[in-house]
């Protein structure tokens, strides 16, 4: 808007050159988050704690490295907003970032074994849950279970996530756009092989059956991550919750 600040997340110069760009001609003061200004003291599958600029120990109870970062955005919108006259207190700030919750992403749903649902369904996304992946579980048996649409670049997807898994458990999302679970099998046998990947790939059907498959075979200490596309985070998260392992005392 004419003479109006923005604020834009600090990310590839290609990308701020445009909003430079645009900003300049309406005259409206352009403004980065400050990643120098960021400092995170804390991080688990449970929450992170972080300062910010003038701002200390703030806690988010959210996993996923970029969460850090999109918090610290919307610390320094706070700030600016502030900053033009609408009082916000910090301890807005600080209880806010505390409520915040993200359903479908990097979402922890269970403990025992670790199942995360993510809604990972482009290229951008499926990096942003490999990151997170070899932050908080490198070691650890994976096993995934996808579901994506036939017009998503889940090629990409799969050739950037595969390396991850022991078990990929294929299934189709309940939408005309969904893909073929055994389609999505075959791409994923076929990137598995190209890469050298010795990925077991199980066509698991229905979103249900799929989810199911994955957990009959994780053990406790296993971890499971659901990905591929936001329209299945529902079922796939209900599906989950519903198991049960013998002696489960715990689940999220």
């Amino acid at each position: 808007k004419e003479g109006c600040p923005v604020l834009a997340y600090d990310q590839d110069e290609s990308v701020i050159k445009v909003l430079r760009t645009q900003a300049q001609q309406r005259h409206a003061p352009l403004i980065l988050t400050d990643w120098t200004a960021l400092c995170v003291s804390g991080t688990s599958i449970q929450g992170q704690t972080f300062d910010y600029q003038a701002l200390h120990g703030l806690t988010i109870h959210m996993a996923g490295i970029y969460q850090v970062y999109n918090a610290a955005a919307a610390v320094q919108a706070a700030l600016l907003l502030e900053k033009g006259g609408i009082p916000i207190r910090p301890e807005a700030i600080y209880d806010g970032l505390r409520a915040a919750r993200w359903p479908g992403r990097f979402e922890i749903i269970k403990n025992k074994p670790v199942v995360i649902v993510d809604g990972a369904h482009n290229p951008g996304g499926a990096a942003a849950l490999a990151k997170s992946i070899e932050t908080y579980f490198k070691g650890r048996k994976l096993i995934g279970v996808m579901g994506v649409f036939a017009d998503k670049d889940y090629v990409h997807i799969l050739e950037r996530l595969l390396p991850y898994f022991k078990t990929l458990y294929t299934h189709c999302p309940k939408n005309a756009r969904g893909l073929a679970s055994n389609e999505l099998a075959a791409a994923a046998k076929a990137a598995a092989l190209r890469k050298g990947l010795n990925v077991r790939i199980i066509d698991g059907g229905q979103t249900e059956d799929a989810c199911k498959m994955a957990f009959d075979e994780a053990e406790e200490e296993d971890v499971i991550a659901a990905f591929g596309s936001l329209s299945t985070v529902k079922t796939v998260s209900e599906t989950f919750k519903a198991l049960k392992k013998e002696g489960d005392m715990y689940d999220r």
